[in-house]
This record gives structure tokens, C-alpha cells and sequence, in this order.
């Protein structure tokens, strides 16, 4: 039986941490920092190298001091400050690419644009919170740490699986060269800055993008080691004589979070569901020139092997049956509430079921990673019955490759 290769294939695409700590070695020119206000008439320059207490202090008072129930810390926006530290020389953002995002051999880079600089002195503190996506490109933040005497101020790193509680002061103090640490993380994870107990805690914060450039050849992704692996046991599998012999489709839940943006102009919102266009969906397909780790690798094997992998969405209400689409439904038209959720769903939108507890299946799908998937978007609705009540409907986006008959399939090197 193909259990065994299909464990393998499952296997090559276990969650990766999605965060990433450490220092990096710099020369003592990358550790001046200059700062004043627009009615200063010179500049302020503060080498961390051998600062003081008392110049970090100065520094400190040049700041914003900001103070509410889940941050107090001081702020500097990045006009009135300028760092000698240059990242795009450092080669950072090339370790941020491999160990966050995944991205050796894709079609992306990394831009990282400095925006704030946050000092934390005794008693600062910025409780758990994720980044807000100002736009589809922006992805993550990156955190640089000067090397100062403190104590407390731990950065500590949350996503759904794993936690990391990282102290910059312990881990640069033991460097043997000039160092700076570093910290770059995906909006979806949680990041706080414990209590500060003595001293002063540096960041330069930057909010990164992923940028388009010229799609890699198969030749050139085929040294990627994660796509060689995946595409080695996904061939397998799919070589296996008892893995659907008669043909069917398999799925990919997106193991990476994405912008969810609803992109359509509503020039039929005043029809009924059953007058508008079954296609009257807000479009996904602009997902996938932002697919990056895992999600890119599985739908560039997808394309590889000859299986047609696209982009859908999967819909259902809590104990109802589940309904893919080639977009998102809109479930905004206030009559939709007369009419059971899978019917409109299957009915107006040209829906097809893919699992049920009671009825029968439009498609039967191989779910090689789970269908709950991080880029999701939830509606509610009002139901009405005795009493009007409130529901939710959870669309998750999934990946979806159609697999041929066992003599009809051509999987292209």
C-alpha cells in the first residue's frame, strides 16, 4: 500500500520554526548611531562600541516616550535618527531569507526598510502583539540589537508551535568581536520585550517585503535541497500503482499566513445570491505571486509533475458540510440569512462538496497537510429560527493538484 509514501511525502513538509535569533559579527564602524531633532542644530553620535550609561541616556530622552497598558518605551522615527549598520552588505537578509522564509532558489527577495528606533529603559516593556501587513508584500520584521548592559528585557518569540525566550545582553556580551544580535520573525508571530530591570535596551526595527525577481530555472531550483526532497517522495507516491489508480485530486493547506484581501468591485450587490453570477467570487489568484517557503516549493513541484495545481478555497459552517471554490464567496447580501449555508454555497456559487457526514461527494480529495490552513478569512452571518442567532463560516485557502489515471500520467522530470 502507498500509507508508507505518503508518510514520506507528509514528512518533507513538517512546520519549520517560523522565527529566527542570533548575532552577527561587525566590523566597529557599523555600530555608530546618529540622532537629533529638527531644532537641534547638530547631530548627536553615540558609538556603542564603548558607550556609556550616561550617553544611551541622552539618547533616550531624544525619544518619544510612549505609555499605555501594553507598551512603555521610547520611539525615535527613523527621520530623526541615521544607523552606520548596512544590511544589505551584512548578508543578514540572506540568512532572514533561509531560515523564516525558505527562499533558496525562489523567485523572491527580501527588502528591509528601518522605520523606528525603540529604546527600553528600566521598567520599559512591550507586551505580546503581531505586526499589522500594511500591504500583500510586507511580511515580517526584524529587530537589530546593539550591544548595551541590561538586564531583563528578553525578546520573547510565539507562533502556533513553538516558543523562544532569547536575552540579547547575555548572548552579545559573550561575542569575542563587535557584534550585534538580530531577531526576524513573520507578522503572524507573537513578540513582546519583558520588563527591562536595569539599564537600556537598543533596537533599530525594520519592517521587511518580499520582491519579485526573475523566476529561477528548474535546473537552478533543483538544488534546492526541499524541493529535491518533496519532489523525490511526491514522484514516489505518485508512482505507487495503488495510490488513486482510477485518478482524483490532492491537497495542500498553506503552511505560511498571507494578506487575505477581498478584490472585487460590487456591481450586482443589489441582486439576490440565486440572480448573481455563480463566478461571483472575490478573486484569490493573486496569492499566488506571493506564495514563499513551503507553499512556492509545493506548487512549483505541483507544476513540475504535470499535476495543474491552483489555488481554492474551502468553506464551511460549523457542522455543515465543506464546499471548495475557485474564490471567496460573498456572503455579504443580507437575504442569504433565509437559506441553509452548504445550499447557497454548493448552489449559487458553484460549489463542490468535499466533505460531508451525510451526503454524497463532488470531490474526493487526498489532503496530503491539513485543509486548515493559516490564511484563512472568517464571515458571520445571522441565522434565524425561533430567534435570530449568530454563526461563522470559515473559508481557508488550500492548494489543490489534480492526479490522472495510473496509465495516463506524465510526470515530467
Amino acid at each position: 500500500m502507498y500509507a508508507t509514501k505518503l508518510r514520506s511525502v507528509q514528512d518533507t513538509l513538517q512546520h519549520k520554526r517560523s522565527f529566527s535569533c542570533g548575532t552577527l559579527p561587525v566590523s566597529p564602524e557599523n555600530l555608530v548611531l546618529y540622532y537629533g531633532r529638527h531644532d537641534e542644530e547638530k547631530a548627536c553620535r553615540l558609538d556603542f562600541h564603548d558607550a556609556t550609561i550616561a550617553e544611551i541616556s541622552s539618547l533616550a530622552d531624544a525619544c518619544d516616550n510612549i505609555a499605555s497598558s501594553y507598551c512603555k518605551t521610547g520611539k525615535l522615527d527613523a527621520s530623526f535618527f541615521s544607523s552606520t549598520f548596512d544590511i544589505k552588505s551584512s548578508g543578514l537578509l540572506d540568512v532572514v531569507g533561509d531560515e523564516i522564509c525558505h527562499l533558496e532558489g525562489e523567485k523572491f527577495k527580501i527588502i528591509a526598510k528601518i522605520y523606528e528606533l525603540a529604546v527600553y529603559g528600566q521598567s520599559s516593556f512591550s507586551k505580546p502583539q503581531k505586526e499589522v501587513a500594511e500591504e500583500e508584500s510586507h511580511f515580517g520584521s526584524l529587530f537589530i540589537f546593539y550591544s548595551t548592559n541590561h538586564q531583563g528585557g528578553d525578546l520573547v518569540l510565539q507562533d502556533d508551535r513553538y516558543h523562544l525566550r532569547y536575552n540579547f545582553s547575555d548572548a552579545l556580551s559573550s561575542c569575542q568581536k563587535p557584534s550585534l544580535g538580530y531577531a526576524a520573525f513573520p507578522n503572524v508571530v507573537d513578540h513582546e520585550i519583558a520588563e527591562v530591570t536595569h539599564g537600556y535596551l537598543v533596537a533599530l526595527k525594520y519592517k521587511l517585503y518580499l520582491r519579485r525577481t526573475p523566476s529561477p530555472s528548474n535546473s537552478h531550483l533543483s538544488w534546492n535541497s526541499d524541493y529535491s526532497r518533496l519532489q523525490k517522495a511526491l514522484r514516489a507516491l505518485l508512482e505507487d500503482p495503488t495510490f488513486l489508480p482510477e485518478g482524483g485530486f490532492i491537497g495542500f493547506g498553506l503552511q505560511r499566513e498571507y494578506p487575505f484581501r477581498k478584490s472585487l468591485t460590487r456591481d450586482d450587490e443589489h441582486l439576490h445570491p440565486w440572480e448573481r453570477p455563480q463566478n461571483y467570487k472575490f478573486d484569490i489568484s493573486f496569492l499566488e505571486n506571493h506564495l514563499k517557503g513551503d507553499d512556492s516549493i509545493v506548487m512549483r513541484v505541483c507544476q513540475d509533475l504535470s499535476l495543474s495545481p491552483s489555488l481554492k478555497v474551502a468553506m464551511k459552517e460549523r457542522e455543515s458540510d465543506s464546499v471548495l471554490f475557485d474564490g471567496l464567496p460573498d456572503l455579504s447580501d443580507e437575504n442569504f440569512q433565509d437559506y441553509p449555508a452548504e445550499l447557497i454555497l454548493k448552489g449559487a456559487y458553484d460549489g463542490k462538496v468535499i466533505d460531508s457526514d451525510w451526503g454524497q461527494l463532488d470531490m474526493q480529495i487526498t489532503w496530503i497537510t491539513a485543509l486548515e490552513s493559516r490564511t484563512m478569512s472568517e464571515e458571520s452571518v445571522v441565522r434565524f429560527g425561533n430567534e435570530p442567532w449568530m454563526t461563522h463560516l470559515y473559508a481557508h485557502v488550500c492548494l489543490v493538484a489534480k492526479v490522472k489515471p495510473l496509465g495516463s500520467r506524465v510526470l515530467t522530470p
